[in-house]
């Protein structure tokens, strides 16, 4: 048995946050040929194998780093955390 963290793994963490939040969970709409950013959609970031999470700040797709970058193991704990934050919030 494995105790790695997968991209399915963040992938359906970060769906999760989105819909939480009641925000698309899709980072781009294709509507008529044209392609749209979904502003404030969560989405994976990964660079120089390392992996962040973003969120749609424009519909030119710029974004903030919600969640700076680190192993896979820190941004699902960071997610959940966030997911957390929100129950806490909504008590």
């Amino acid at each position: 048995m494995s105790n790695r963290i997968t991209n399915e793994q963040i992938d359906g963490v970060i769906e999760l946050l989105n819909e939480t939040l009641d925000r698309p969970t899709s980072p781009i709409t294709r509507t008529k040929g044209k392609n749209f950013c979904n502003i404030g959609n969560f989405h994976l970031y990964s660079a120089y194998g390392a992996y962040g999470l973003h969120e749609t700040a424009n519909e030119s797709g710029g974004a903030y780093a919600t969640i700076e970058l680190g192993t896979k193991r820190e941004l699902f704990k960071g997610v959940h955390l966030l997911l957390k934050g929100i129950q806490l919030a909504k008590k």
